[in-house]
């Protein structure tokens, strides 16, 4: 079974040479936390995540989510 921990720049760069191709209009992510959105990061950037976040579950809004608000803003 593959690692995604060290897959993540391989696949990201995937994403980005599909985008720079013009086969898909944007690329994101799931699940990321913000190390490896950082890692991501340095390759292209994240238009899309989407976290794990619910009434239950709202460690997303300690990092995550200032994180995404910040990196809109640049």
């Amino acid at each position: 079974m593959a690692d995604p921990e060290q897959n993540i720049e391989e696949g990201w760069s995937t994403f980005a040479e599909l985008k720079d191709e013009g086969l898909v209009r944007h690329i994101g992510v799931s699940n990321f936390d913000l190390a490896q959105l950082e890692r991501v990061r340095q390759i292209a950037p994240v238009e899309t995540l989407q976290p794990p976040y619910s009434l239950v579950d709202r460690d997303v809004e300690q990092e995550i989510l200032p994180y995404a608000e910040a990196q809109g803003s640049e």
